[in-house]
């Protein structure tokens, strides 16, 4: 991670360290939304302001090889080192002037046995096994991409995937 950019994202440290946190919302500058383990909290936070907002946006673009600007207005990728997913909203497509969401991965790893009963955890991974096409569906924090990762560890390492 360049300096710029590490920097620019100094005022989201607290929140990236901090225990249950599972995403930072900002839908205006100067106030953050959490979403905890416990539900949502709101902070005022006087270094979230649109202007450190969109040059926190511009370099992290720039750094990951894509475009933030005026007439550029999303941005979705991950943050460098830490590895959280970003989507950020600007310009005239944010009432505010700029609107980001980061997606804070759960250190909790479980297990397909976490989710389904033993039967059914066999079906599941005889099924990854002979390379069948799964659908993962679900509503915004339902838990798609923790159940993903509990799913991957049964595709062979070897084995080439193509995910649109």
């Amino acid at each position: 991670m360049s300096a710029l950019l590490k920097r620019h994202l100094e005022p989201f440290e607290k929140y990236f360290r901090r225990k249950g946190i599972i995403e930072i919302c900002i839908n205006e500058p100067g106030i953050v939304w959490l979403e905890t383990t416990q539900g949502w909290e709101k902070r005022k936070d006087a270094k979230m302001t649109l202007k450190n907002l969109n040059f926190m946006a511009q370099v992290l673009a720039t750094q990951q090889g894509q475009k933030f600007s005026e007439n550029i207005p999303l941005l979705s990728t991950s943050i460098p080192e830490w590895g959280y997913r970003i989507q950020i909203v600007g310009g005239a497509l944010s009432e505010s002037g700029i609107s980001i969401s980061i997606r804070i991965a759960q250190a909790q790893r479980f297990g397909l046995e976490d989710y389904m009963p033993k039967k059914e955890t066999k079906k599941l991974q005889k099924a990854v096994e002979q390379k069948k096409t799964i659908l993962i569906a679900g509503g915004t924090g339902s838990g798609k991409t923790t159940f993903l990762n509990s799913l991957i560890r049964y595709i062979p390492e070897e084995t080439r995937l193509v995910v649109i």
